[in-house]
């Protein structure tokens, strides 16, 4: 297993070496990125979106440490990108996933002190990875190390698949996954209160989120007051997943899930929206389609080669959006 994993390191690194040779050149927020405006727009081309497949970004709040989650050779990869002294360092995979292991869609906590991810690493090291996905933290320290990561309590991880946690600033645990005796039909919506330090029960969202089809991969706003995720309801079983949101009533319940439409949504897979921890830009992950590169015009080996190594050739890639496009759709809704 060490030596598959040493194999992978070599190919991350060597894959990321044109990459790496302008970190020195990536300094400010958001990696020194143009913000965006109401359309949104690749992030971070050929740095965080490339040909690889790339998806689930998430920021610190004091916007020094990106994580995000890639998937070479079929495996699902943790990485991390940190800013010092201004400049942000080259990628590298944290400590705690160095094995070779599935960890994938990290979140960090509205207070930076935790690290969400789902992975199906072994409970006990010397085991086997489990045919699952359960989901897990580690605690953000100090002297920018890490605890030993922590499995979430049995009371919400099973020996099915539980996914993309994300928190409020409550504590409130929000995720997707599939409990065979309380389902909508195939993932759904779930939230776990935080009581005392402990998770209870898992809770299905409801109607007003959930049905018969996938939903999947929620953001909770951090004063709970909306949740976005995905789902294939609009073309069901053809993995073209579009974001919807739903926001909370005054009396607690949720309203009815709406599409994010058009100007957030592709005719392809969009999924994986998470709100920056200052409010100002959502990120999602898309595999739309690069026109320029499926139109392309004599093509060559080398120019489809050239094709594959960039965003934009029908892998997830990561985009970011004003968040204005939230508080558009929380006043048509809530009117």
């Amino acid at each position: 297993m060490r030596f598959y994993g040493f194999l992978f390191m070599i190919f991350f690194f060597a894959g990321n070496c044109s990459i790496n040779k302008e970190h020195s050149d990536l300094k400010g927020p958001y990696l020194g990125q143009d913000p965006p405006g109401m359309t949104p727009v690749l992030f971070a081309p050929g740095i965080v979106s490339g040909g690889n497949i790339d998806w689930t970004t998430t920021f610190t709040p004091d916007g020094l440490e990106l994580y995000y989650t890639i998937a070479p050779l079929d495996n699902m990869v943790l990485v991390c990108m940190k800013s010092e002294n201004g400049v942000w360092q080259k990628p590298h995979i944290p400590a705690f996933a160095e094995s070779f292991n599935n960890y994938a869609d990290p979140y960090v906590a509205p207070d930076g002190k935790r690290l969400y991810f789902w992975s199906n690493r072994p409970v006990e090291p010397s085991a086997q990875p489990e045919n699952n996905a359960d989901l897990w933290y580690v605690d953000l320290l100090n002297d920018g190390t890490y605890s030993d990561p922590v499995r979430i309590s049995g009371i919400v991880n099973t020996s099915d698949w539980q996914v993309f946690p994300t928190v409020s600033s409550s504590g409130d645990l929000y995720f997707s996954g599939y409990y065979a005796d309380d389902n909508y039909g195939r993932f759904d919506i779930y939230m776990s209160k935080l009581v005392d330090g402990e998770y209870t029960k898992p809770v299905n969202l409801g109607e007003s989120i959930n049905t018969e089809h996938i939903e999947h991969e929620p953001f909770i706003a951090p004063d709970g007051s909306y949740i976005i995720f995905c789902s294939d309801r609009h073309d069901p079983g053809t993995n073209k997943w579009d974001l919807y949101i739903s926001f909370r009533k005054p009396k607690g319940n949720w309203t009815e899930a709406v599409n994010m439409g058009d100007k957030i949504n592709s005719p392809e897979m969009d999924q994986a929206a998470l709100v920056t921890s200052d409010g100002k830009y959502m990120f999602f992950s898309s595999s739309r389609l690069d026109q320029a590169l499926s139109n392309m015009e004599n093509p060559t080996y080398s120019k489809i080669i050239d094709s594959l190594n960039k965003p934009g050739n029908g892998n997830s890639d990561v985009y970011w959006v004003d968040s204005k496009i939230i508080e558009e759709l929380r006043e048509q809704i809530l009117k």
